[in-house]
């Protein structure tokens, strides 16, 4: 950037000083600059520049941004308010730069996610998600502008999460009369979800589950969102990893696998009579499955009681049918 000389006015009439007196200190160039305000004055180029220190010659940079400006035209500036017998120092130019504070997108996020919570509008900040629509690079005010970025006004749809909101920096002129953005801002539910894929009958471990965070206008009330009521079941069927799960999907774990040797029991008021059969089909405790009567040769229907154990239906299986030890 070019600093470009400053158009001085009346109020910045032309002033002549002394060339400086004999033994004074000779005014030296300074290579590089640093200024906080939006001009540069001859004190801020040039160390000696005694009464004219205070004299404004050019425009800073933008905030936060540096320029350069000419050797040749520092001397012009500096003769036309006396000051001569300047050392340059070999400088061809001169490097200025202006004090800024940037504001990044992370804080307008922070400032925004804190008012949708304050109003009402969110439970709490880690649970919204907030997406500007544009944010290119950092804004940047004063570097004396400490006021925290607040909000003045936010327009806002929970429906659709889509927001427009005008922000300020109380103590700021480059905020001017505020900073406008817009963009969606989203209520967030954490999810677990399977870290792999399982298939029928594999049981859920702890190290199985992940967390999903997940829009709350895309969670189902079916959906499973306590992954304390994932850990010690299995899978009902194939399950992908990923993907949120419901109650229908998940089972207690398999207490009987196909072929196994069962003890079938049949139990009336005052009488439980046993015997020995194999399975013809897994299933979890509670489950329905067939088993095949090694004494009788017979196939019942019998509920899975336990590991090893199926307890007969007593409207199913007449107890002719279960040649038995009785107990």
């Amino acid at each position: 950037m070019i600093i470009r000389t400053l158009v001085v006015g009346a109020a910045l009439a032309v002033a002549v000083f002394a060339l400086p007196a004999m033994g004074a200190e000779q005014p030296r160039l300074k290579a590089q600059v640093t200024v906080h305000g939006p001009l540069v004055t001859l004190g801020d180029l040039i160390d000696g520049a005694g009464a004219a220190s205070g004299i404004a010659v050019f425009r800073a940079p933008d905030l936060g941004t540096a320029g350069t400006v000419r050797v040749d035209r520092i001397l012009t500036a500096a003769q036309a308010q006396g000051l001569a017998g300047l050392d340059t120092g070999g400088l061809d130019s001169v490097s200025v730069s202006r004090l800024g504070r940037a504001i990044a997108s992370d804080e307008i996020v922070q400032a925004i996610t804190r008012h949708i919570v304050e109003t009402g509008r969110g439970d709490r900040p880690e649970d919204i998600d907030v997406t500007l629509d544009r944010f290119e690079q950092p804004i940047v005010v004063e570097q004396s502008a400490m006021a925290p970025l607040s909000v003045d006004k936010l327009e806002y749809d929970p429906a659709t999460g889509r927001f427009a909101a005008l922000l300020a920096v109380a103590d700021s002129r480059a905020a001017g009369t505020g900073l406008r953005f817009s963009g969606r801002a989203v209520e967030i539910i954490e999810v677990p979800v399977l870290a792999r894929a399982l298939e029928r009958g594999e049981v859920i471990s702890p190290r199985d589950i992940v967390i999903d965070r997940l829009p709350r206008s895309a969670v189902r009330s079916e959906m499973i969102v306590d992954a304390d009521r994932l850990t010690g079941m299995s899978a009902r069927r194939h399950l992908r990893d990923g993907v949120p799960l419901t109650a229908d999907l998940l089972m207690e774990p398999i207490l009987v696998h196909r072929g196994d040797l069962v003890t079938i029991i049949y139990r009336t008021p005052g009488l439980t009579l046993t015997t020995r059969g194999r399975a013809l089909s897994a299933g979890a405790r509670g489950e329905v499955i067939q088993v095949f009567n090694i004494q009788s040769k017979r196939t019942v229907e019998a509920e899975i009681s336990g590991p090893g154990f199926v307890t007969v239906l007593p409207q199913r299986v007449p107890v002719a049918s279960l040649p038995t030890t009785v107990r």
